[in-house]
């Protein structure tokens, strides 16, 4: 029976600013998923919502749900707790949750956690430290999901006895749906975290020794912090231990002061997956706190999270001082400067001991005190100034609770900066180029980014048809750093053969204006092509930019598990909607001619998608999820399946790897290079093509409502119109090493190409460009500073272009 079950979108991401570098990451959550037990015991307890769900006439959070099969009297019941929770926090984003009615296992009433955990934002009190995305969301004052995606993913059980009334007057023998909708929102919520048990074994961390934010509290009897790691080393039986069968307290400020003093965490000796720490103790079984036991009882009603729950969502971060301020630019006069910063307190404290911290020229830090300034509502002090000097700086303030708050996140390790002295250092500019103009094309858009620490004062574009000067241009600015502009072509009759060629130059504002260009020497080219009735072939290992295929849904990517860049889908792949389906299509640019003599499609593939029910096949209501090649002749509409649809069932690797880690209905196994199987289709054995056709081929993944996996990738897609061995792929020119690498490399070349390297160029994985390397001698090349991550690297001779990864530690 197919489960009901939307998987979160994986997403990792750095943001990179030249004033300071913040990792940022984002790791889904397929692991902190918490649960609450149904105890078949009538325990007539009635605990009234708080008293802020009464007082409150306007909502502090603004929750959004989307409903799976629910019942309007289940919908009724959860907008009931929702309304509770968004009196007990504010937010200055919705946070929104996907909730799913369907059958769970006996004696689990539901299951929740935050669909991703997020890292390195600023508003976020420790850089390296993981926050649930919903409150991640908050602190950073921003959406930080893919679009359609929600922020907290709950199950709830639909087999079990409810009692669906909001008055709390719980019957006999049923269990409380407003209760159990608010015990799981307050896992989602931030009531949960990373630790695993895998036999006498226990970890946290999920395998990077970064804390999520709930851990970071978490002590042992004796006032010890289980992460510290002298005492209970990561992946040991000592920490297993400590989180099964010993005392396990939750202790931060807001739970202390509120409740009085710090709180016993369940800990069963038996790990309990979904229940041992992320609960409360047995010991408040039956009063005002019993919402956040493992379990709950029939008969009971429990409409208030209670002062400790509460208060533990406020220590990890939803009670909170976000610092407010726009960082310094650079500047060539010797002035003081003034820094100035407000504070938003989303609860009843005064911002306490706000403090300046800079230092000049690297020397100590110090501290002084932002004032108020009645006439403009913000804090300000200021740095004196009297000689040219590099100066760092952060912001600090305190709460009446003695938590303290910084702005940036890394700081004191990492500040923000601001020279003082005459600027001598060209703007940064990048620009990701399009090497081709279809005729007929009407207008063409360029697009760049550009830095300069003191500022940016313009950037232009020299533009060229042909040999023909079309003079400059200044391209407009978006957004921080972002510049374009369209211009139209249609009036210059552009035929093949034609080209057009430009040259990006940023300016800075400096009084001796420094520029920097793109390309630094030379120009972009842009070649005017026919709109081409066919080609001869595709041989495509998608180690480059892509020019062969029109994507939708699919994109090219290098992770870990296929460094070597590969076509994929995203992952997961997205499930359709309800009553809907959804599809990921890769299709050929132009029509390709059928050989006679080569009538083959070749091409690598991994398919962990959804297996339909034993025994249907392709077509049958129950062959849920599929990936199909398909082609159609040009000029006609109809897509013909070159074979017939398939899913993970089709290789036992692929059948054993899809249902190695199933949550909930949907697989969360990754793909991995091991798993990649080549496919061969013959055309002359499908009776609606033939040779001399023109065709254009399509790569399509369909998605039904419900559960999904992992998806599809698609390496070395090869329809050659001669024989292999007359057209093969050229050896790798090039080898680069060491790779990774931390500051330099040595590129070797092919024995027999005796060619010099005449540019070597860095570019991000989207293609955008970042630098181009300096050699110190030979052949060896200087990496720049950049963040560790996965980097393009293009070589090139007058003969010879290749790309490849190189990862930089």
């Amino acid at each position: 029976m197919k489960i009901a079950l939307q998987l979160v979108l994986i997403g990792l991401f750095c943001s990179i600013s030249p004033l300071l570098v913040i990792a940022q990451n984002k790791i889904p959550n397929n692991k902190a998923f918490t649960e609450v037990k149904a105890i078949k015991k009538d325990k007539f307890v009635r605990i009234q919502p708080p008293h802020s769900f009464y007082e409150k006439s306007t909502p502090s959070a603004n929750f959004v749900v989307t409903y799976h099969n629910f019942t309007l009297q289940a919908k009724t019941a959860f907008q009931q707790a929702v309304d509770i929770w968004s009196t007990l926090i504010s937010s200055n984003q919705p946070i929104y949750i996907d909730a799913y009615w369907e059958v769970l296992e006996e004696n689990t009433l539901g299951s929740a956690g935050p669909t991703n955990f997020v890292s390195g934002y600023d508003g976020m009190g420790d850089a390296s430290t993981y926050y649930p995305i919903a409150l991640a969301e908050k602190l950073s004052e921003q959406n930080l999901n893919n679009p359609d995606e929600a922020d907290i993913i709950a199950f709830f059980n639909s087999d079990a006895d409810w009692y669906y009334g909001i008055d709390g007057n719980t019957s006999s023998g049923t269990y409380d749906l407003v209760s159990v909708v608010l015990h799981e929102l307050c896992h989602g919520l931030g009531f949960t975290g990373s630790i695993e048990v895998e036999g006498n074994i226990a970890y946290w961390g999920w395998g990077d020794q970064n804390m999520f934010v709930f851990e970071k509290f978490l002590f042992d009897d004796q006032n010890q912090s289980i992460l510290n790691t002298n005492i209970y080393p990561n992946g040991s039986e000592a920490f297993k231990a400590a989180v099964a069968g010993s005392k396990l307290y939750f202790d931060a400020p807001i739970t202390r002061s509120e409740y009085g003093e710090k709180v016993e965490l369940y800990s069963p000796t038996d790990w309990d997956e979904g229940s041992s720490v992320y609960h409360l103790n047995t010991s408040f079984d039956g009063s005002a706190n019993d919402l956040m036991t493992h379990s709950i009882n029939s008969a009971m009603s429990i409409h208030d999270p209670g002062v400790i729950a509460t208060s533990i969502l406020y220590d990890i971060g939803w009670k909170s001082i976000l610092i407010k301020h726009s960082p310094l630019i650079s500047r060539e006069t010797i002035e003081d400067i003034r820094i100035s910063c407000s504070f938003d307190v989303d609860y009843n404290t005064n911002p306490i001991n706000p403090t300046l911290h800079y230092c000049k020229n690297k020397s100590d830090f110090i501290e002084t005190t932002l004032l108020a300034n009645n006439e403009t509502g913000k804090y300000e002090a200021t740095i004196p100034i009297a000689e040219y000097t590099e100066i760092e700086y952060y912001l600090t303030v305190k709460d009446n609770y003695g938590r303290t708050f910084r702005l940036p996140a890394t700081s004191p390790d990492e500040n923000f900066k601001v020279n003082i002295g005459p600027d001598e250092i060209s703007p940064i500019i990048s620009h990701m180029p399009t090497n081709f103009i279809i005729e007929g094309q009407q207008s063409i858009i360029i697009e760049a980014k550009a830095y300069d620490n003191y500022g940016v004062k313009n950037v232009i574009s020299e533009i060229f048809l042909n040999e023909q000067s079309l003079g400059e241009v200044q391209l407009f600015k978006n957004n921080s750093n972002e510049y374009n502009v369209q211009i139209n072509i249609e009036n210059y009759n552009l035929k093949a053969g034609d080209y057009i060629k430009y040259k990006l130059t940023a300016f800075d504002i400096a009084a001796n204006e420094n520029s920097s260009s793109y390309p630094e020497t030379g120009f972009v080219e842009m070649r005017v092509e026919e709109e081409k009735e066919y080609i001869d072939s595709i041989s495509n290992q998608f180690e480059a930019i892509n020019s062969d295929f029109v994507l939708s849904g699919f994109e090219i990517n290098y992770d870990e598990n296929f460094p070597n860049g590969i076509l994929q889908t995203e992952h997961p792949y997205r499930e359709g909607e309800e009553n809907s389906s959804y599809e990921y299509t890769a299709t050929t640019r132009y029509p390709v001619l059928i050989s006679e003599s080569r009538p083959y499609l070749t091409f690598d593939e991994l398919v962990l998608v959804e297996p339909g029910e034993e025994g249907t096949v392709y077509g049958d209501e129950e062959f849920y999820d599929y990936v199909i090649v398909e082609a159609k002749i040009d000029g006609t509409s109809t897509w013909v399946p070159l074979v017939d649809g398939y899913d993970s069932s089709l290789k036992t690797d692929w059948n054993n790897a899809y249902f190695e880690n199933v949550l909930n209905g949907s697989s969360i196994t990754s793909g991995t290079q091991n798993l990649m199987r080549t496919r061969t289709i013959n055309f002359s054995e499908n009776e609606s093509f033939k040779a001399g056709d023109k065709v254009y081929l399509r790569f399509r993944l369909y998605s039904d409502p419900y559960s999904n996996g992992w998806g599809w990738a698609i390496d070395n897609v090869e329809l050659k119109t001669v024989p292999t061995g007359l057209n093969k792929i050229a050896l790798k020119q090039f080898k680069v090493y060491p790779n990774p690498t931390n500051n330099q490399i040595n590129i070797n070349i092919n024995s027999s190409n005796s060619e010099e390297i005449e540019l070597v160029s860095l570019f991000d994985l989207m293609g955008l460009y970042i630098a181009t390397l300096q050699r110190s001698k030979n052949n060896q090349f200087i990496i720049p500073q950049l963040p560790s991550g996965n980097y393009l690297i293009k070589i090139q001779t007058q003969k010879y272009s290749q790309v490849q990864q190189l990862i930089i530690r």
